[in-house]
This record gives C-alpha cells, structure tokens and sequence, in this order.
C-alpha cells in the first residue's frame, strides 16, 4: 500500500511540474503560433485605412519614418529599403480580466532578416481588436510598446472594456529601435462598462 502511495505522488509531483513548466513556456508557445508575414501592399493598405489618406500618402509615411530611424540620406534611397523590407504581424491575446473576453493586440512592423530570425527596423501600426464573432465590446486605454533592441519589444495594456460604442479602429505609430511610445484609444458613446484589461509581456523577433 506505501509503494502504491508513494508512486501516486511521484505521478501527482511529475504533473505538476509538467503543468507548472507548460504555463511557464505558455508565452512562448502563444508568439510562434500567432504571428505571420505580410505584404508591403498590405501594410500601405492598413495605413491608408487608418489615416484615411491615399496609398501615395500612406506610403510616404512609411519612407518619412524609416528615414527618421535609419541612415539614408535620400527619400528615393529610404523608398527603396521600405520596398526591401519584410513585414510582420504579431496577434498577441490580452484576455479582460475578471471574463477573461477575448481581445487581442495586433502589432505591425518592418524586419531584415527571415520569418525564423527577424531584426526588427519600426513598428508601424498598433491596433486592439475586441470583435469576438458573436459580441462586440469596446476599448478605452493606452497600449504603450518599447522596442528593446531590434529583436524583442515589451507591450504594455492597460484599459476598460465597454458595452457598445465605437473605438478607435487602429494608430499609426513610428517606434524605432531603443524608442518607447504610448498611444491612447478612445472610446465614445459607451453603454455601460464590461470589465478591464491589464497584461503585459515581450515579443521576439525569433523563434
């Protein structure tokens, strides 16, 4: 009977720390099954969309930005490497926090390199999507992302969740390496409020 005991602990003992080691890895996990290269059309696309500008001005900000952070010394030279670059799509889960309502923080940005090992140049675009099929809550906060390097960057949520209104849909942003910005979503016309979001954590630019 002791033998039988002490072998059912030693299984109790060994999932536990199984368990413990999965949540532990859990961020990790979530970064390589959540993310995915786009196209450069795509991101003028999302910038025209955001800035409610043409594509011509949507792509001039993606130069005026890259030369602000890099050291080309001509526009046409800026426009070239923006045309170069890989970009990316990062969809991190920033779950509420009492009803765990599934939102999401979607971070845009340019990188050299291959998908597996990305050297990240700018973050782009910033965007909290709180549409989960069947409700549709609002977000009121600040997102504030520091580009550590040129790959990883630390994110930082922290906001109110809404019944109905309308929130902003997305903010262009110019974080270079080493840079630290906030952006402010606003929400208007609320119903009533839902539940608050806090989460933070790091992003990597390798698997």
């Amino acid at each position: 009977m002791k033998k039988v005991l002490n072998y059912l602990l030693c299984c109790v003992l060994y999932l536990s720390f199984f368990s413990i080691n999965i949540n532990a890895n859990e961020f990790i996990i979530d970064h390589q099954a959540n993310g995915r290269k786009v196209s450069y059309e795509e991101i003028i696309n999302k910038i025209s969309d955001i800035n409610e500008c043409s594509l011509d001005e949507a792509e001039e900000f993606l130069v005026l930005s890259h030369l602000k952070n890099n050291n080309e010394r001509t526009y046409q030279q800026a426009l070239n490497q923006v045309r170069a670059l890989s970009y990316w799509e990062d969809r991190i889960y920033v779950n509420s926090y009492n009803y765990s309502y599934p939102a999401k923080l979607f971070v845009y940005y340019s990188y050299a390199g291959t998908t597996s090992q990305r050297h990240i140049q700018e973050i782009i675009i910033i965007n909290i999507e709180t549409n989960n099929g069947s409700q549709m809550k609002q977000f009121g906060g600040t997102v504030q992302i520091n580009l550590q390097g040129d790959q990883r960057y630390y994110y930082y949520v922290y906001g109110s969740l809404y019944n109905n209104g309308t929130t902003t849909t997305g903010v262009t942003v110019n974080i270079g390496i080493d840079e630290v910005a906030s952006v402010n979503f606003n929400c208007s016309t609320t119903t009533s409020y839902y539940d608050y979001i806090i989460r933070s954590g790091y992003r990597y630019g390798y698997r």
